[in-house]
């Protein structure tokens, strides 16, 4: 095994996960308050530092003063989407990486036959081998398995979510994501690690990246796409290496949702009130079920009526790192690319 050191750590995440932290005292002084971070911890408090960014930048603020203009609104919505669904094609390859895999031949076929699939333009199907996978892993006790086969299907129907509201905001998906394919998957693949590499460099720099040539696709956006994909499938890559950056990217997605994007569509906890200027099918619910065109964000939201279970999941996902990256080497690995994922996701707006 490599050792420690061959994984050198942003500045961020040293100081974000620093061993121990300055306190201020009544009278001025300074403590130092020694701390220990689990894998889950640390990765939750990296989300923390770049979402808290993130909420800063002039398309968040405005969404949640309620002055964010309706073209800016579906710009981000549309922005977002390749990596909405590019989230869900890196679970999928992971899958293979479970090593209960090994116990179950029905699980493996089914897994082979789930990774044929386009889970963009096939859902349905997607979703019905998760159901019949979930039920195998039951019956034969595959617990991990059992768990990401039901939240695939779940961030699946959360896909066909994401979907609907761009339709009902009059933007074709279709149309979007078929050009966006065609331009990322006709750069080589070496190349793709290059520019994503060029990417990730500009934003450490605090500079615009421009290394995608000849394109309006958000830069950031084109390579976490790909960084996700080149992770999922990358050997040397285990399951929990991935499921840490999948699990930087939801416990992310959760804070900036609930903090910054649904205030801005849906009003807060405390004073729940539908912005019509975003909202364009708000009048046509009853007794306060949520718009189709929101009902995604809903999902996302800590306060929001389906955000229950993505919390279980942000939940289960810091508590599986905890238990399972615990060797300081795989650590230093898994905070270095959650750090760039977040990095890139917290960049997009």
């Amino acid at each position: 095994m490599s050792e420690a050191n061959d994984y050198p750590l942003s500045p961020v995440t040293e100081i974000v996960t620093a061993p121990s932290i300055r306190t201020a005292q009544k009278d001025g002084a300074y403590n130092w308050q020694a701390r220990e971070f689990q894998a889950g911890d640390a990765i939750d408090a990296l989300a923390r530092y770049y979402i808290n960014h993130w909420n800063a930048k002039a398309l968040p603020t405005a969404l949640r003063e309620r002055r964010l203009a309706i073209s800016d609104y579906r710009h981000f919505i549309t922005t977002m989407y390749p990596l909405v669904v590019g989230f869900n094609g890196g679970l999928i390859q992971s899958i293979k990486k479970i090593k209960e895999l090994q116990h179950s031949v029905r699980a493996r076929e089914l897994v082979r036959e789930m990774l044929q699939i386009d889970h963009v333009r096939n859902s349905n199907q997607v979703k019905q081998l998760a159901a019949e996978l979930r039920i195998v892993a039951r019956d034969e006790r595959l617990a991990t398995l059992r768990a990401l086969a039901g939240q695939l299907k779940e961030e699946q129907e959360h896909n066909d979510l994401y979907r609907k509201m761009l339709e009902v905001q009059g933007i074709d998906h279709e149309a979007y994501y078929t050009a966006f394919e065609i331009y990322l998957y006709g750069i080589p693949v070496g190349e793709r690690d290059h520019l994503t590499h060029e990417v990730l460099t500009a934003l450490r720099d605090a500079h615009t990246p421009d290394a995608f040539p000849d394109t309006a696709f958000s830069q950031p956006v084109l390579a976490i796409c790909h960084y996700l994909m080149r992770a999922a499938t990358d050997l040397q890559v285990t399951f929990f290496g991935y499921l840490a950056i999948q699990s930087g990217i939801e416990f992310a997605l959760v804070k900036a949702i609930s903090e910054s994007v649904f205030p801005g569509v849906a009003g807060t906890s405390e004073q729940p009130q539908l912005n019509p200027e975003l909202v364009p099918d708000a009048g046509t619910t009853e007794d306060g079920t949520v718009p189709l065109s929101i009902k995604w964000f809903d999902e996302h939201a800590d306060y929001g009526q389906g955000g229950r279970t993505e919390l279980q999941h942000v939940k289960h996902g810091r508590e599986l790192l905890n238990r399972n990256v615990t060797d300081e080497t795989d650590l230093r690995e898994a905070l270095r690319r959650v750090d760039d994922a977040l990095l890139l996701w917290s960049a997009v707006s």
